[in-house]
């Protein structure tokens, strides 16, 4: 593990050279592009996105304890639905003019007491938020807090594969490293709509999120969630 300052060191650089080539790479194709920059995009087949916290709220149902999180309600962490981003490139490809940017964010304005909100009227559980020097003590050792958090997560969500009979999924219960810094993703999603682009997902409501859940998988000529192959049970305590 890389001490924290050698981590943001190789992100600034990584950032950098991400800058360069891209700036490199629009001075000189000739090819016809749009840029769509993505808030935290969920939805169906969602593993990244809000798919970590979902899976940590199932995992306090199953333990009944409460949630609490790092930082406050406050921080930003935008949303934008899957649809709404594969919509939004069909809908470029038709409309927008060749070099055009565009950020793509959901009307929500979704922060960390939206989703505690909907992680609560999804699994009936409680959430809160660890105070302000506990985050920092976290922050100040973000490699420790990760392991704490993600040997607290492995061993309920083995068990609740193994009683569900869950024998392989996509999904992991561990939490990456950026997902516990106080790094806002704060995104204004209306320019496109200036080219007639119309969100079908405007807010984050259980439905939206619970499709990613029932995300459709054909097997033996039958369609099956793909919820109930990689995710146990909501309802089930």
């Amino acid at each position: 593990h890389y001490p924290l300052r050698r981590q943001r060191q190789m992100c600034i650089r990584d950032r950098w050279y991400q800058r360069r080539v891209r700036e490199q790479f629009l001075a000189t194709t000739k090819l016809p592009y749009v840029i769509l920059r993505t808030a935290t995009v969920y939805g169906p087949g969602d593993i990244r996105g809000l798919m970590p916290r979902l899976i940590a709220g199932r995992l306090y149902r199953f333990l009944n304890k409460k949630m609490k999180l790092l930082w406050d309600a406050d921080l930003r962490i935008n949303t934008v639905h899957v649809r709404d981003v594969a919509k939004a490139i069909w809908h470029c490809c038709l409309r927008a003019e060749p070099g055009s940017i565009f950020n793509l964010a959901d009307k929500n304005d979704t922060n960390q007491a939206k989703i505690n909100s909907l992680l609560e009227s999804i699994y009936g559980i409680e959430t809160g938020f660890y105070n302000i020097v506990k985050s920092n003590m976290a922050k100040m050792n973000i490699q420790d807090a990760q392991k704490i958090v993600n040997d607290k997560h492995l061993a309920p969500w083995t068990a609740l594969l193994t009683r569900n009979k869950i024998e392989v999924t996509p999904l992991s219960p561990c939490i990456a490293t950026e997902l516990l810094y106080d790094n806002p993703l704060s995104v204004n999603g209306s320019h496109i709509e200036s080219i007639g682009f119309t969100y079908d997902y405007p807010e984050v409501f259980s439905y939206s999120t619970l499709s990613q859940f029932h995300y459709e998988k054909k097997k033996k000529k039958k369609t099956t969630p793909f919820f109930f192959f990689f995710f146990p049970p909501i309802t089930q305590k």
